[in-house]
């Protein structure tokens, strides 16, 4: 009923006249269009609108935290790392030289990402728990982690690039060097989102990302799996396009800092990259 939903919202867009419609998160799931894939297959003919799940950007802006945060010599423990953007991710670092922990139950998925690694197979390791990321300072969550969890496994003071959504609370990512990494910053003097409430003055990567394509008017859509080798590219287009990754909070100065005084969370959103 959902995955129907969603189409019809599409059919509507198109009757109103939108060029691009962009997938905000759970609207792209792969259990209920594959990333879009179903969607398109299911318009009509003549149906000009263009169909944009934007986790080509995210992944970019991910991968951008990364590279300004990390060496290549470093192991990196991945949650959500099977997704089509933890796929993209776990690829391009492993291209890097990066050692990846990849959290996984999925056996297929997990060996179909490794066989696409090509020489760089080795760098990416299957964990099936938490407690494997012994060593591991730097985190990306691709998929909610528990707050107890994050405290119980996560170093203080290491790194952690999110994207997932729910976020991290801010009372929890105070004590990290902490990194939206679906989250862009933009100039409110050349675009007013007004509906963007999640995080103050950004907008997530992956409705940028469908600004980006009406603006440059690209004409195709944005489906199913990430071309890794288009990452680079949409970084460059997302610079271009005035947008940017505030890639830092701030790394907490002691463990024993006053964790009584929690500031406001941010709003919760239903979006899931």
């Amino acid at each position: 009923a959902i995955a129907n939903m969603i189409v019809q919202a599409v059919l509507d867009a198109d009757r109103a006249g939108a060029r691009y419609l962009g997938l905000g998160a759970l609207n792209k799931a792969q259990w209920i269009n594959h990333g879009g894939d179903d969607i398109v297959r299911q318009l009509p003919a003549g149906c000009n609108i263009k169909v944009v799940h934007g986790n080509t950007l995210t992944a970019a802006a991910v991968m951008q935290a990364l590279l300004c945060h990390t060496s290549p010599s470093e192991e990196i423990f991945m949650t959500g790392s099977t997704s089509k953007i933890g796929r993209a991710l776990c690829l391009l670092l492993a291209r890097r030289g990066n050692v990846v922990r990849m959290l996984s139950n999925c056996d297929d998925r997990f060996n179909e990402i490794r066989s696409e690694a090509g020489p760089n197979t080795d760098t990416l390791k299957r964990t099936r728990s938490y407690y494997e990321s012994t060593g591991c300072k730097t985190w990306v969550l691709g998929k909610q982690m528990p707050e107890a969890e994050i405290l119980k496994h996560i170093p203080f003071g290491s790194v952690i690039v999110d994207y997932a959504v729910p976020h991290v609370p801010a009372h929890i990512a105070q004590r990290y060097c902490y990194i939206n990494g679906a989250a862009l910053a933009y100039d409110q003097r050349d675009c007013d989102l007004t509906f963007v409430h999640d995080v103050p003055e950004t907008v997530p990567a992956c409705l940028a990302a469908t600004i980006i394509h009406a603006r440059e008017d690209l004409g195709h859509h944005e489906i199913g799996e990430i071309n890794i080798d288009e990452v680079e590219e949409w970084w460059n287009k997302a610079t271009k396009h005035g947008f940017r990754l505030d890639c830092l909070t701030g790394c907490p100065k002691s463990p024993s800092s006053d964790s009584s005084r929690s500031p406001p969370r941010r709003k919760r959103s239903r979006d899931d990259e």
